[in-house]
């Protein structure tokens, strides 16, 4: 492939250049990632976020990973490939906004961990969206560092926000004491959570959203020690995971007797597709469920597949067909995205089908039949009783 970056090779890059090519290599990107797209470009940006010297200046920034995202797709990258590199900017915002706060409130008092949660914790962000976030610190006989975390996360919260990131409608913020707390504090909220044979809607979604937890910024230990706590929980109290498939397992395939696309009859997505609730969301959880019962420490739902079949839960033909169904709907999803800032609106998750191509449409189909088959696996491993959808 001819680009930009046809000159483009280690010897060119600076020696900042290299060490941040070394940081992703160590993290979600390797350097193949970034020289197939648009290295230069990358490398560029992620430089100006880090030296970044206020928040007006972030928010510019951060403005430019609309452009690169087109640029990707344009390029032939994969929509799992694009994610990672979003995700990577993401993660540097954050670590900016983290340190913009620090320069405020001074140094942390005990180690910390900043966790993004959902898709931000899976690095499967196609945008910036809005805010999903914890924060954990070291058990300390302080109360000052109680205090210091208050500050210091109301500082982030606000900082993000300022620089475009929204401000999470359902409040999943590390500004709310659920979400807000130190190890000790984190493992008894946890437990709590997993122990519960009676938990509400509400409480189910903060849990699931939760789960897919990943440490930003600080000291990774904390994430790990909570993470094998998790497991360790989920390990004895399996009938937590049953709650969690019972209504994802029950979502209905959205094709009909005759091979059609099943759409919304009436009202404002009439003739359309919601594919994060017929697609996305049942392979992600199934995906999230499956490795939560086998102690995954993964969280990125391509990572948890390849665990999932090197454990022998899953085949080799199921894991090629659930890794094409993923790329799939990931695609359909940044190119509806995109459509939707063009046309000034809020980001959707429905599609025409008569908008597809024929081989899309045969795909999207096929991704469907993947799910359905991918539900039942789930329900059959944790002997659950489908629910009415």
């Amino acid at each position: 492939m001819v680009s930009s970056f046809s000159c483009f090779n280690l010897r060119s890059v600076p020696e900042r250049g290299l060490a941040v090519l070394s940081v992703i290599k160590r993290g979600i990107l390797t350097v193949f990632d970034l020289l197939r797209f648009r290295g230069r470009e990358v490398l560029s940006l992620i430089r100006n976020i880090e030296d970044a010297a206020d928040l007006s200046q972030l928010n510019l920034m951060r403005q430019e990973v609309e452009k690169v995202l087109r640029v990707l797709m344009s390029d032939g990258a994969m929509a799992s490939q694009a994610c990672k590199i979003v995700s990577e900017f993401n993660d540097k915002v954050v670590k900016r906004v983290i340190q913009f706060a620090e320069d405020v409130c001074g140094p942390s008092p005990c180690a910390f961990a900043w966790l993004g949660l959902g898709s931000e914790g899976r690095r499967e962000q196609t945008l910036f969206t809005d805010q999903d976030n914890a924060i954990i610190f070291e058990d300390s006989p302080s109360d000052n560092s109680h205090e210091y975390f208050m500050r210091f996360s109301e500082r982030i919260v606000q900082g993000l926000h300022e620089c475009g990131i929204p401000l999470c409608k359902g409040n999943v913020m590390a500004t709310n004491p659920k979400f807000f707390g130190s190890l000790r504090q984190w493992k008894e909220r946890t437990a709590s959570w997993i122990r519960n044979t009676d938990l509400s809607e509400a409480e189910l979604m903060d849990t699931y959203v939760f789960l897919d937890f990943r440490s930003i910024h600080g000291d990774q230990a904390l994430e790990k020690e909570l993470r094998q706590h998790i497991n360790e929980l989920i390990a004895e109290n399996l009938f937590f995971l049953k709650s969690l498939a019972e209504s994802i397992i029950s979502i209905p395939m959205p094709i009909g007797f005759f091979k059609h696309f099943i759409v919304e009859k009436t009202g404002k997505y009439k003739d359309r597709l919601n594919i994060k609730l017929y697609g996305l969301v049942p392979l992600i959880t199934c995906i999230k469920i499956l490795s939560l019962q086998y102690g995954l420490m993964e969280t990125n739902t391509l990572e948890r597949i390849e665990g999932l079949a090197k454990g022998g839960v899953i085949s080799a033909d199921l894991k090629e067909a659930l890794e094409q169904t993923f790329q799939v709907l990931l695609t359909l999803k940044i190119k509806n995205n995109l459509v939707d800032i063009d046309e000034g609106k809020d980001f959707g998750n429905y599609v025409n089908p008569t908008d597809l191509s024929l081989r899309q449409k045969q795909l999207l189909k096929e991704a469907f039949w993947t799910i359905s088959e991918l539900q039942k696996k789930t329900k059959e491993t944790l002997k659950v009783e489908e629910q009415r959808f």
